[in-house]
């Protein structure tokens, strides 16, 4: 066996300095065997003197391969996750149990404006909105005695504003908190967006005078605007989740179920005009009723819109104008027989 080439100048250095300074070296280097294999070796020199001469060394040689394997995976471990730290697109911090910022990678600093320096100056409370402290601080709490959390948060950016994020907290074994936020800004807005436009829409089919009804994909009431409570006497609470003819039997007849069931299936009919009466409520009169399919972005049916009209008058009206020519022509009969 031999000394690795490139270690050589770890035997002279220990063996110059062994001498120089009386002082037990131990020099870490790699043996080479005959077979071409090479391990690593920590050397114990321990120097013996006499008279201030030196005559002998003592030496013990500790096999440490497997112990240098295993610190080059670790370094390497840590470099890689060094690196996904610091590459992540998402903000990724680490707290001491006090809430001191200890780490922060570049996309916090992306994200908050802040540098890392100037991070580590702060608390988990110097980034909270005065209204929200003792809320984020029992979120704390809770992650130091559960382990782990999940919730929405509000940091302040450098720039005094406030930014929105969902974070993600573990407490990692050395009891250290770790925790990744993303800006969620723009969901928040598209939530808000959508909120709006429901409200906007709930509002228009809430005071709309004509009757708004839509059926899920079982046709089952989803929504039973006021106009058909209005119109039937029935209140929403009492239809919502029902099919139809479990309260208004003569929809069957009317045809109305069969333009219901064609309408699910993509098809567009006809209005279906009808009279109706309401045992319940005593309410009666005369509707229109016309179906349409509801498809989601994909183009599947997923229910379906129905819009009632309440054409009572005009088949009163309708009614009216049939007894007047009934008359009118009772009349010329009349008036001809006479002449005759």
């Amino acid at each position: 066996s031999r000394v690795h080439p490139d270690d050589l100048h770890l035997v002279d250095e220990s063996f110059e300095n062994t001498v120089r300074q009386k002082a037990t070296f131990i020099p870490e280097m790699r043996i080479i065997f005959p077979d071409g294999t090479f391990k690593w070796f920590q050397t114990n020199i321990v120097p013996i003197f006499q008279d201030n001469k030196l005559v002998a060394l003592h030496g013990i040689n500790l096999d440490i391969t497997e112990r240098n394997q295993a610190e080059r995976d670790l370094q390497k471990s840590e470099e890689k996750f060094s690196s996904i730290m610091e590459n992540s697109a998402d903000a990724i911090f680490v707290t001491n149990q006090q809430g001191k910022y200890v780490y922060t990678n570049k996309a916090v600093s992306v994200l908050l404006g802040y540098t890392e320096d100037e991070m580590k100056s702060k608390t988990i409370i110097d980034l909270s909105p005065p209204g929200k402290v003792g809320e984020y601080l029992e979120f704390f709490k809770k992650i130091l005695s559960e382990g782990k959390g999940f919730t929405e948060v509000e940091l302040l950016k450098k720039d005094g504003n406030f930014i929105s994020t969902d974070l993600n907290t573990v407490l990692l074994p050395d009891g250290m908190v770790y925790g990744s936020c993303r800006d969620i800004t723009d969901r928040k807005k598209a939530e808000t967006d959508l909120a709006e436009s429901l409200q906007f829409n709930s509002q228009i089919i809430n005071s709309i005078q004509e009757g708004i009804i839509v059926y899920d994909c079982n046709l089952k009431y989803k929504v039973w605007n006021p106009f058909m409570e209005e119109l039937s006497g029935i209140p929403a609470s009492q239809v919502l989740g029902k099919y139809p003819t479990e309260l208004f039997p003569f929809l069957e007849d009317a045809g109305v179920i069969e333009n219901l069931k064609k309408a699910l299936n993509g098809e567009v009919k006809d209005a279906v005009d009808f009279p109706f009466h309401i045992p319940n409520s005593e309410k009666s009169g005369w509707t229109s009723d016309k179906n349409m399919p509801i498809r989601n972005i994909n183009g599947e049916t997923i229910g379906v819109i129905g819009t009632v009209y309440d054409i009572t008058e005009r088949k009163r009206a309708e009614q009216i104008i049939k007894e007047s020519e009934r008359i009118l022509l009772q009349l010329n009969a009349d008036k001809d027989r006479f002449i005759s």
